[in-house]
Protein backbone atom coordinates (compact mmCIF):
# COMPACT_ATOMS: atom_id res chain seq x y z
CA UNK A 1 0.00 0.00 0.00
CA UNK A 2 2.78 2.26 0.59
CA UNK A 3 5.05 1.16 -2.11
CA UNK A 4 1.24 2.54 -4.54
CA UNK A 5 1.55 5.69 -2.54
CA UNK A 6 4.59 6.68 -3.37
CA UNK A 7 4.25 5.49 -7.04
CA UNK A 8 1.21 7.33 -7.06
CA UNK A 9 2.97 10.81 -5.44
CA UNK A 10 5.49 10.30 -8.41
CA UNK A 11 3.30 10.06 -11.18
CA UNK A 12 1.27 13.30 -9.57
CA UNK A 13 5.29 15.15 -9.44
CA UNK A 14 5.78 14.18 -13.23
CA UNK A 15 2.25 14.92 -14.63
CA UNK A 16 2.70 18.83 -12.43
CA UNK A 17 6.51 18.97 -13.88
CA UNK A 18 5.08 18.40 -17.89
CA UNK A 19 2.14 21.19 -16.75
CA UNK A 20 4.93 23.46 -16.33
CA UNK A 21 6.70 22.66 -19.85
CA UNK A 22 3.76 22.39 -22.12
CA UNK A 23 1.15 24.67 -22.48
CA UNK A 24 -2.41 23.85 -21.95
CA UNK A 25 -4.31 26.94 -23.13
CA UNK A 26 -6.83 25.64 -25.74
CA UNK A 27 -6.30 28.95 -27.78
CA UNK A 28 -2.90 30.45 -28.09
CA UNK A 29 -4.06 32.96 -31.18
CA UNK A 30 -6.44 34.78 -33.57
CA UNK A 31 -3.79 35.23 -36.35
CA UNK A 32 -0.34 34.98 -37.26
CA UNK A 33 0.92 38.36 -35.50
CA UNK A 34 -0.50 36.73 -32.17
CA UNK A 35 1.81 33.80 -33.20
CA UNK A 36 5.01 36.52 -33.76
CA UNK A 37 4.34 38.56 -30.77
CA UNK A 38 4.49 35.23 -28.31
CA UNK A 39 8.63 35.58 -30.03
CA UNK A 40 11.07 32.44 -29.72
CA UNK A 41 9.69 29.57 -31.98
CA UNK A 42 6.61 30.65 -31.87
CA UNK A 43 7.78 33.60 -33.79
CA UNK A 44 8.14 31.82 -37.42
CA UNK A 45 4.50 30.16 -37.23
CA UNK A 46 1.18 30.61 -38.75
CA UNK A 47 -2.42 30.68 -36.93
CA UNK A 48 -3.91 27.74 -37.45
CA UNK A 49 -7.62 26.53 -35.28
CA UNK A 50 -6.16 28.94 -32.67
CA UNK A 51 -2.99 26.92 -32.49
CA UNK A 52 0.78 28.71 -33.40
CA UNK A 53 2.30 25.68 -35.90
CA UNK A 54 4.96 25.36 -38.14
CA UNK A 55 4.03 26.62 -41.74
CA UNK A 56 2.75 23.72 -44.05
CA UNK A 57 4.16 23.67 -47.67
CA UNK A 58 0.94 24.12 -50.44
CA UNK A 59 1.37 21.98 -53.64
CA UNK A 60 5.35 22.19 -52.52
CA UNK A 61 5.59 25.71 -52.01
CA UNK A 62 5.76 27.04 -48.78
CA UNK A 63 3.32 29.79 -47.99
CA UNK A 64 2.72 30.18 -51.51
CA UNK A 65 2.81 34.14 -51.34
CA UNK A 66 3.50 36.06 -54.47
CA UNK A 67 3.57 39.74 -53.29
CA UNK A 68 4.72 42.02 -49.92
CA UNK A 69 1.54 43.51 -49.55
CA UNK A 70 0.53 40.47 -49.16
CA UNK A 71 2.45 39.28 -46.80
CA UNK A 72 2.10 42.49 -44.83
CA UNK A 73 -1.40 41.67 -44.40
CA UNK A 74 -1.56 38.01 -43.82
CA UNK A 75 1.16 38.45 -40.70
CA UNK A 76 -0.15 42.28 -39.44
CA UNK A 77 3.71 43.11 -39.73
CA UNK A 78 6.25 44.91 -42.12
CA UNK A 79 7.01 41.70 -44.01
CA UNK A 80 8.15 40.43 -47.74
CA UNK A 81 7.24 37.63 -49.78
CA UNK A 82 10.94 35.70 -50.37
CA UNK A 83 11.29 34.50 -53.81
CA UNK A 84 13.27 31.67 -53.36
CA UNK A 85 10.48 29.47 -51.54
CA UNK A 86 7.38 32.40 -51.72
CA UNK A 87 7.56 32.27 -47.78
CA UNK A 88 6.20 35.09 -46.09
CA UNK A 89 9.12 36.49 -43.84
CA UNK A 90 8.71 39.06 -41.55
CA UNK A 91 11.40 42.08 -41.49
CA UNK A 92 11.29 43.35 -38.15
CA UNK A 93 12.55 41.63 -35.16
CA UNK A 94 13.63 42.16 -31.24
CA UNK A 95 16.78 43.25 -32.67
CA UNK A 96 15.64 44.90 -36.14
CA UNK A 97 12.99 47.51 -35.32
CA UNK A 98 13.51 50.20 -37.72
CA UNK A 99 12.52 50.15 -41.50
CA UNK A 100 13.65 52.67 -43.77
CA UNK A 101 12.25 52.57 -47.54
CA UNK A 102 9.30 51.13 -49.64
CA UNK A 103 9.27 47.50 -48.89
CA UNK A 104 5.80 46.75 -50.49
CA UNK A 105 7.27 47.38 -53.77
CA UNK A 106 7.86 44.45 -54.76
CA UNK A 107 11.08 45.41 -56.72
CA UNK A 108 12.88 46.28 -53.72
CA UNK A 109 15.96 45.93 -52.81
CA UNK A 110 16.56 45.38 -49.24
CA UNK A 111 19.90 45.94 -47.06
CA UNK A 112 20.29 45.30 -43.43
CA UNK A 113 22.53 48.13 -41.18
CA UNK A 114 23.67 46.83 -37.51
CA UNK A 115 25.03 49.31 -35.28
CA UNK A 116 24.99 49.82 -31.63
CA UNK A 117 22.12 52.59 -31.47
CA UNK A 118 21.16 51.97 -27.77
CA UNK A 119 23.48 52.00 -24.08
CA UNK A 120 26.83 53.68 -24.11
CA UNK A 121 27.88 53.52 -28.01
CA UNK A 122 24.08 54.68 -28.48
CA UNK A 123 24.88 58.60 -30.52
CA UNK A 124 27.39 57.01 -32.20
CA UNK A 125 25.87 54.43 -33.39
CA UNK A 126 22.53 56.22 -34.27
CA UNK A 127 24.55 58.78 -36.30
CA UNK A 128 26.21 56.32 -38.52
CA UNK A 129 22.33 54.44 -38.89
CA UNK A 130 21.43 58.05 -40.04
CA UNK A 131 24.19 58.81 -42.18
CA UNK A 132 23.00 55.24 -44.37
CA UNK A 133 19.57 56.49 -44.23
CA UNK A 134 20.87 59.32 -45.59
CA UNK A 135 22.38 57.71 -48.77
CA UNK A 136 19.48 55.65 -49.27
CA UNK A 137 17.34 58.78 -49.63
CA UNK A 138 19.38 60.74 -51.78
CA UNK A 139 19.45 57.81 -54.26
CA UNK A 140 15.93 57.64 -54.53
CA UNK A 141 16.04 61.53 -54.90
CA UNK A 142 18.76 61.35 -57.58
CA UNK A 143 18.05 58.16 -59.77
CA UNK A 144 15.13 56.67 -57.76
CA UNK A 145 16.94 53.29 -57.07
CA UNK A 146 20.05 51.16 -58.84
CA UNK A 147 19.85 47.96 -61.50
CA UNK A 148 16.92 48.18 -63.91
CA UNK A 149 14.56 45.34 -63.02
CA UNK A 150 13.00 43.85 -66.16
CA UNK A 151 10.75 46.63 -67.36
CA UNK A 152 13.30 48.70 -67.29
CA UNK A 153 12.42 50.85 -64.43
CA UNK A 154 15.62 51.34 -61.53
CA UNK A 155 14.52 49.19 -58.25
CA UNK A 156 13.85 50.67 -54.79
CA UNK A 157 16.18 50.56 -51.84
CA UNK A 158 15.36 49.71 -48.48
CA UNK A 159 17.02 49.46 -44.95
CA UNK A 160 16.42 47.13 -42.17
CA UNK A 161 18.23 48.86 -39.54
CA UNK A 162 19.14 46.42 -36.24
CA UNK A 163 21.28 46.86 -32.77
CA UNK A 164 23.58 45.00 -31.77
CA UNK A 165 24.13 46.31 -28.17
CA UNK A 166 22.69 43.35 -26.80
CA UNK A 167 23.72 40.43 -29.49
CA UNK A 168 25.69 40.89 -32.95
CA UNK A 169 25.20 37.66 -34.19
CA UNK A 170 21.55 37.18 -33.72
CA UNK A 171 20.62 40.22 -35.74
CA UNK A 172 23.27 39.09 -38.59
CA UNK A 173 21.69 35.75 -38.72
CA UNK A 174 18.38 37.86 -39.37
CA UNK A 175 19.69 39.56 -42.17
CA UNK A 176 21.26 36.60 -43.61
CA UNK A 177 19.28 33.64 -43.03
CA UNK A 178 15.67 35.09 -43.07
CA UNK A 179 15.79 37.97 -44.97
CA UNK A 180 19.04 37.08 -47.67
CA UNK A 181 20.06 40.45 -47.28
CA UNK A 182 22.61 41.32 -50.25
CA UNK A 183 24.75 42.91 -47.90
CA UNK A 184 25.24 44.61 -44.86
CA UNK A 185 26.36 48.30 -43.37
CA UNK A 186 28.31 47.66 -40.09
CA UNK A 187 29.22 46.48 -37.50
CA UNK A 188 31.34 49.56 -36.23
CA UNK A 189 33.55 47.39 -33.29
CA UNK A 190 36.03 45.25 -34.25
CA UNK A 191 35.11 42.90 -31.69
CA UNK A 192 31.82 42.79 -32.51
CA UNK A 193 32.27 43.01 -36.06
CA UNK A 194 34.35 40.11 -35.92
CA UNK A 195 31.50 37.99 -33.51
CA UNK A 196 29.21 38.14 -36.92
CA UNK A 197 31.54 37.55 -39.65
CA UNK A 198 30.57 34.36 -40.74
CA UNK A 199 27.20 35.49 -42.16
CA UNK A 200 27.40 35.02 -45.50
CA UNK A 201 26.57 38.43 -47.05
CA UNK A 202 29.18 41.29 -48.09
CA UNK A 203 29.52 44.09 -45.02
CA UNK A 204 31.10 47.52 -45.24
CA UNK A 205 31.98 49.00 -41.99
CA UNK A 206 33.43 52.30 -42.01
CA UNK A 207 35.52 52.00 -38.59
CA UNK A 208 36.92 48.69 -37.84
CA UNK A 209 40.62 47.67 -37.80
CA UNK A 210 40.67 44.24 -37.45
CA UNK A 211 42.87 42.33 -39.42
CA UNK A 212 40.82 39.28 -39.73
CA UNK A 213 38.10 41.38 -41.52
CA UNK A 214 41.03 42.62 -43.95
CA UNK A 215 41.31 39.51 -45.06
CA UNK A 216 38.15 38.54 -45.73
CA UNK A 217 37.09 39.02 -49.11
CA UNK A 218 33.22 39.92 -48.48
CA UNK A 219 34.23 42.98 -45.99
CA UNK A 220 34.98 45.98 -46.66
CA UNK A 221 36.13 48.36 -43.75
CA UNK A 222 36.89 52.02 -44.26
CA UNK A 223 39.98 51.72 -42.04
CA UNK A 224 43.49 52.03 -43.07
Amino acid sequence: MRAARLLGLCALALVSACSLLLETSPSQCASDGDCYARGGAFATSVCTSGRCVPPQSEGGIIGGCVTNQECTDKLVAPAICRQRDQRCIRLLSPECSRITGDVLDDRVIIFGSINSTTGTNGPSGLARQSSAELALNEIKASVSGIRPSPDGKPRPLALVECDDTADSVVPAQHLVDDLEVPAIIGIASSSRRTASISADAPRLSPLSKSHRMKKTPKSCSGAT
